[in-house]
């Protein structure tokens, strides 16, 4: 069986975007995204990938559009959240890893989330400005199973990356 997971970055306040973009620049954050991710297969909504602007290297690129028009050499495209997790498991089995990650955005995280067993969260402490928001869980619905905080070092705002499991 794969496992769904989720990964986010979310400032105190809930905002996870701003005008199509992540409204903090943290390098440690890209780094944890990165080794958490790669080899797996990556589910993304059309925005992000264009906020994106290309495929994320060494991981299979399934993006979810409802626009029957889009296309983008090296990615697979699907029309619905539950194509696009069947593709993920196709894809899953085939690499040999037993992990699907969902990246974005807000629409395809609260289509996903009544899928995901595990979020993998940082959690920014500060609040930013944004138009887009992810209401992270319902306390009673998930434990948490790991932190490690990083306290503000070279005018970076302190974070924790958080993992949640789902309660059984």
């Amino acid at each position: 069986m794969v496992k769904v997971s989720l990964i986010v970055a979310r400032a105190a306040n809930g905002i996870i975007g701003h005008n199509g973009a992540i409204p903090w620049y943290i390098p440690e954050d890209l780094k944890y995204f990165k080794s958490i991710t790669l080899g797996s297969p990556i589910i993304m909504g059309r925005k992000t990938f264009e906020s994106i602007g290309k495929p994320l290297n060494g991981r299979k690129n399934i993006i979810v559009s409802g626009q029957k028009s889009f296309a983008h050499q090296g990615l697979c495209i699907c029309n619905s959240v539950a194509e696009a997790l069947m593709t993920g498991a196709e894809y899953a089995r085939n690499l040999k890893t037993k992990e699907i990650f969902v990246i974005g955005g807000s629409q395809i995280y609260a289509a996903m989330l009544p899928k995901v067993n595990t979020i993998y969260c940082t959690e920014i402490h500060k609040d930013y400005e944004g138009d887009t928001s992810f209401d992270l869980i319902e306390p009673n619905g998930w434990v948490e199973v790991s932190r490690r905080d990083v306290f503000k070092n070279n005018n970076l705002p302190a974070y924790s990356f958080v993992i949640y499991d789902r309660r059984m």
